[in-house]
């Protein structure tokens, strides 16, 4: 029984995480510095975004896809230990450069 329910698990993580290639996840967000961080080291880290749009002062604005987990309570089960439910969530997370290519905002989903 509980080598089927870690096959079950094995499997089940390798199907979440073929589905969120492509995706942003808050951590790489976090490693962001208003001020600091450049287009140019997003672009090369991060890929292309997913759009982007200059407005007339020169800035930049690009939106890259964006995922992040919720958890919910964990429960124990007899036989087969703590068992929590995790809740998958997309958005789009957009990301301000001034002219000169720097970081000057950016806005995650909630």
């Amino acid at each position: 029984m509980r080598l089927a329910m870690g096959l079950l698990l094995a499997i089940w993580l390798c199907a979440c995480t073929n589905s969120t290639e492509g995706y942003i996840d808050h951590g790489k967000v976090s490693d962001l510095v208003l001020g600091k961080t450049t287009y140019d080291q997003i672009a090369t880290g991060w890929g292309a975004p997913m759009s982007s749009s200059t407005l007339p002062d020169g800035s930049r604005i690009v939106t890259y896809p964006y995922i992040w987990l919720v958890t919910g309570p964990v429960t124990s089960i007899a036989g087969a230990g703590s068992v929590g439910s995790t809740d998958t969530r997309t958005g789009e997370l957009s990301l301000t450069f001034d002219r000169a290519g720097v970081l000057q905002s950016y806005r995650e989903p909630r």
